[in-house]
């Protein structure tokens, strides 16, 4: 015979206050723990860095554009990684040619690293297809396509550039909200029509 225990509404309810309590201190102490991991991964590649290792200035560089590991700025991001770029190393000078054609436009003095980058991406550099994707997506140097910012995205992905996938998602959400605010648009829009157009046809009766 099955045995029915039953439990105490109070005790019930302070059983799970403490699995809520438990489950926000774990919460916190895998932030805590992240946070701790990105400071030490900060302070590791910053002493490569000033070591001279053109990698992990790049790195630093990145560090403290996104504000991982640091407090974000975008003075030392630029620094770093002007650093790195000016040591040959290759996605550096491609983000500084995207920070560069984002703030000035396409001139004579980025547009041959332009189409250096174009012919490094169709001959299958991965950093090169990310940068000349991410440019399609927010129209930047080139024209302004999501489908060919998708298709160089996945081509970049492919080879096992990270940064790729998160970009390729973004695009993807845009798209959606996009589509979503143009058919909330057309729905008020027919809706108003309608109710012009009975409005008329009520004042005919009349």
């Amino acid at each position: 015979t099955a045995t029915v225990i039953m439990m105490n509404p109070g005790t019930t309810l302070s059983m799970l206050r403490a699995s809520l309590v438990g489950y926000f201190l774990l919460l916190i102490l895998s932030i805590v723990s992240t946070a701790t991991q990105a400071d030490a991964l900060f302070e590791f590649q910053m002493k490569l860095a000033k070591k001279g290792n053109a990698e992990a200035q790049f790195k630093v560089g990145e560090m403290y554009e996104s504000g991982t590991g640091v407090k974000q700025d975008m003075a030392e991001a630029t620094n770093w990684i002007t650093k790195a770029a000016g040591q040959n190393h290759e996605t550096a000078n491609f983000k500084l040619l995207y920070w560069d054609v984002e703030k000035n436009g396409v001139t004579d003095g980025n547009k041959a690293k332009l189409e250096d980058l174009k012919a490094k991406a169709n001959s299958g550099n991965g950093q090169a297809q990310y940068y000349v994707g991410k440019m399609h997506a927010n129209g930047v140097g080139l024209k302004k396509n999501t489908d060919k910012a998708i298709s160089w995205l996945n081509k970049a992905a492919l080879v096992g550039v990270l940064q790729a996938e998160p970009e390729i998602v973004k695009i993807r959400e845009d798209k959606q909200r996009q589509a979503l605010a143009k058919r909330r648009a057309d729905e008020k829009k027919r809706a108003q029509l309608k109710a012009k157009q009975d409005k008329e046809r009520q004042a005919k009766l009349e």
